[in-house]
């Protein structure tokens, strides 16, 4: 047993015979099923695919681990094809575990193979065969679906399994074409694979089932992200006409002189847009009241595309800059400006949308969590009236903002402005009230950061960092530098972020054809700025002056950005109804 105790289970449901109980759902029958694994000692990971029609499961939230294939086939047929998932696709896994949930006529197709321990569930048990096919273990249906024990065991089966001999894969069909990767060592098609980006692995889903299935295995997912939080990347998004240009290239950086990866323009062509008579653009212009920007976990968030379902306003808009998947959110309609921000949950990894009324206005503040089935915006209380004065910043699953409450306080001795601390998990406001705004907000080594710029000078900038500690105490460290460069540097250059070694990025904020774009990097303890140049924008605009947003510590997160599920490429998600609705029930 011990030799599979940590390798990973695949389930295989054939859902038409052995059906769900009229008391239990998906989500509780994968639970009972992890558990039942569990108790017999097999905690490696566990994943799920169920065969049936879509009646199985109506309008179920599917968990993750839990893949649905809508199967017409029937018979043997249908057994055949059950049979090839779990026998052709598993072999690059070995050593691992396969459960079967069939019945007899399926399990006659098997055979066993070394490295794969056999486990088999069934409404009636058929000893011979599951004696033949030397399962370690075998429950009774009804039994597995209640998490309940094995309703026997194959002692001559447990032998063979904990002798580790030598693993090797099934020999191929005769009719099968021998594929160049049956010669390429498994460890060495994991490296090769992890190497991809994130836009590569979205559309290699579609080269063969097996790709697909080590995509989305969780020991995959956790590799990728280990990967790309050693080379995290700096995301520039331009604005040129209401349409946003997406670039990157790795945050450090040892040449003066490099050229930034092009991913995407958003919107894509394919969306079918409408143009109001007071707005020409597709996405409102940043300087626009209505405008808001942000970035959490690897997603953009843009509010407001405009489009030719939604008569009234625009829709808020959330995508993956990497891999061009996106969709839209229900629209909300708003009173004067619009203040919206997006953040994310680690924890329960879960992206929510914030969306604060003006403070003078009839609106109520609303809150959308996204990815979690039902889009529905929730009405949500904040206890000081307050006006947005800055876009926000997501750190550790705390959205921060700043606000000024001058025009709802009549005390004159009461502080005015504030940071507004807002828990994503929790969706709880606190407020750290201030003597002065600062300049900007940044992540620094995953606390927050504020900015102040004291002084400019002809080639130098003055700036304080204050860094908050301890969010509850309210504890901060300060320091004051001064960072001198050139007249580029002074006139548009500022901080965006701080890498892990503890260089401060400066970016600029705007980009012309006629002038090189620069990002900066102040060594604090060597007193040192670095100059890199940042090529490949022209390409891609042609207008005098592009605004640029740059994003630090940008990470490419296969478990949080679950493209396959969270983002399905729709452009619309109606007010009401199957997709959304616009206020609470």
């Amino acid at each position: 047993m011990s030799f599979f105790a940590e390798a990973e289970t695949f389930v295989f449901w054939d859902m038409n015979e052995c059906k769900i109980p009229n008391d239990l759902v998906i989500e509780s029958l994968y639970k009972n099923i992890k558990s039942a694994l569990a108790n017999e000692g097999y905690h490696g990971n566990v994943s799920i695919r169920g065969y049936g029609r879509k009646n199985h499961i109506g309008d179920e939230f599917l968990p993750e681990g839990f893949t649905f294939i809508h199967e017409r086939l029937k018979g043997n047929r249908r057994d055949f094809r059950i049979w090839e998932d779990s026998f052709l696709s598993v072999p690059h896994f070995i050593p691992c575990n396969v459960m079967l949930i069939v019945h007899d006529d399926a399990l006659a197709h098997l055979e066993n193979s070394k490295g794969i321990n056999i486990l088999v569930a069934q409404n009636v048990i058929n000893q011979s065969l599951v004696q033949k096919l030397a399962a370690a273990s075998v429950w009774l249906w009804k039994s597995l679906s209640r998490g309940g024990s094995p309703n026997c065991l194959n002692e001559s089966a447990c032998t063979m399994i904990s002798s580790k001999t030598k693993i090797s894969l099934p020999a191929p069909s005769p009719n099968k074409p021998i594929m160049i990767s049956d010669s390429i060592p498994n460890e060495l098609i994991l490296e090769i694979l992890l190497r991809l980006p994130a836009k590569s692995v979205a559309r290699f889903h579609c080269v063969s089932k097996l790709w697909a299935s080590i995509f989305d295995r969780p020991y995959f997912k956790e590799l990728f992200l280990t990967r790309s939080l050693a080379r995290p990347q700096l995301l520039f998004s331009l604005e040129e006409n209401g349409v946003w240009s997406y670039f990157s290239l790795p945050q450090h950086q040892m040449s003066l002189v490099v050229a930034a990866e092009f991913h995407m323009k958003f919107p894509p062509e394919n969306i079918h847009l409408k143009f109001p008579p007071y707005n020409s653009l597709p996405i409102y212009s940043h300087r626009s009241r209505q405008f808001s920007c942000g970035y959490a976990s690897g997603l953009i968030y843009l509010y407001a595309m405009w489009i030719e379902e939604e008569k009234y306003s625009g829709v808020p808009v959330i995508f993956n800059p990497n891999t061009g998947r996106y969709a839209t959110l229900p629209s909300l309609a708003r009173y004067r400006q619009c203040y919206s921000f997006l953040g994310f949950d680690p924890i329960d990894k879960e992206y929510k949308v914030l969306f604060m009324a003006y403070p003078s206005g009839p609106d109520a503040n609303k809150v959308l969590t996204y990815g979690n089935g039902k889009l529905r915006w929730r009405t949500i209380q904040c206890s000081i009236k307050h006006e947005i004065v800055s876009e926000g910043i997501c750190i550790n699953g705390v959205l921060y903002y700043l606000g000024d409450r001058e025009d709802w306080v009549h005390d004159e001795t009461s502080q005015n402005y504030m940071i507004v601390c807002f828990d994503v998990r929790y969706e709880k406001f606190k407020f750290i009230f201030v003597e002065l705004l600062c300049d900007e907000l940044i992540n620094y080594k995953g606390k927050l950061g504020v900015i102040y710029y004291d002084d400019y000078t002809d080639d130098a900038i003055e700036l304080r960092l204050w860094v908050l500690e301890d969010l509850e105490k309210e504890e901060w460290t300060k320091h004051a530098y001064t960072l001198r460069y050139d007249r580029f540097f002074r006139r548009n250059a500022s901080v965006v972020g701080v890498t892990a070694a503890g260089e401060i990025v400066l970016s600029m904020g705007d980009y012309t054809s006629e002038e090189p774009f620069y990002v900066y990097y102040f060594n604090p303890e060597r007193n040192t700025i670095q100059r890199v140049e940042i090529q490949g924008f022209g390409e891609y605009h042609k207008a005098f002056r592009n605004h640029v947003y740059t994003f630090v510590d940008h990470i490419e997160d296969l478990n949080c950005i679950n493209d396959a599920k969270l983002l399905q490429s729709r452009i619309y998600v109606p007010c009401g109804g199957e997709g959304g609705e616009r206020e609470d029930e």
